[in-house]
This record gives structure tokens, C-alpha cells and sequence, in this order.
């Protein structure tokens, strides 16, 4: 997995609740913020994501539900073809933005899989 983190500062939290949201496309965010993807191991990004979540103090995410025994969402990563799924999903990308108190930073998460470009 390769991971980006693009960093904002904020005045105003979304709206919390469940939303359909707008489309998503990390060829957008690319283009207007510099973006660095890097390596990280399944157990090093855990960690990082556990870490960011007991900080936050607010979450917003882009993905898609699921109801299996309780609610989730999945797909929070890019829909782009990679080297184990070749459908391509141009703007449909998921993705997790940390907002922290600390200077009102937040953190938008991107994640690349295997031959994403």
C-alpha cells in the first residue's frame, strides 16, 4: 500500500451524518497540492491510522457502505485499475480526512495500490 497525506488547516467542520458525496479523484488533488505517496507495511499503516484516529476529534470519509451484522464502508482507497483489479474507476476514489484541534489541521489520507498510477 502506498499512502499520502495532504495537509490543511480548517475554519468550519462538515456537516457529521452520513452524505452522498460529490466525486472524488486523486488526479484532482494531485494536481492542486504536492502529493507523496509512500511505502508503508500492512502493520506500520495500522498503527499510523490508530494513532491518527485516537487524536482526531472529528472524521470524514469517502467510500462506499456496507451492512453485513453492523454498518461499514469500504472502498476508501483509489478505484483506479491496479495489478489485481483492472476496472477503472475515475472519480470514484475513497479516502479519510483526521481533523485535529491542535492549529485546526486536518489530514486527508489518499491510498494506492499496486500499479495505481
Amino acid at each position: 500500500m502506498r499512502l499520502a497525506v495532504v495537509a490543511a488547516t480548517w475554519a468550519k467542520l462538515p456537516t457529521s451524518g452520513i452524505q452522498s458525496a460529490l466525486s472524488l479523484d486523486y488526479a484532482e488533488i494531485e494536481q492542486a497540492f504536492p502529493v507523496v505517496y509512500r511505502e508503508m507495511e500492512r502493520l506500520e499503516l495500522e498503527d499510523l491510522l490508530a494513532a491518527k484516529s485516537q487524536r482526531a476529534f472529528f472524521a470524514e470519509a469517502w467510500g462506499a457502505l456496507y451492512l453485513r451484522d453492523r454498518l461499514g464502508l469500504h472502498q476508501v482507497h483509489s478505484r483506479r485499475a491496479s495489478c489485481s483489479v483492472k476496472t477503472d474507476y475515475v472519480g470514484r476514489d475513497g479516502a479519510i480526512r483526521f481533523y485535529f484541534r491542535q492549529d485546526s489541521r486536518a489530514e486527508m489520507l489518499l491510498f494506492k495500490y499496486c500499479g495505481q498510477p
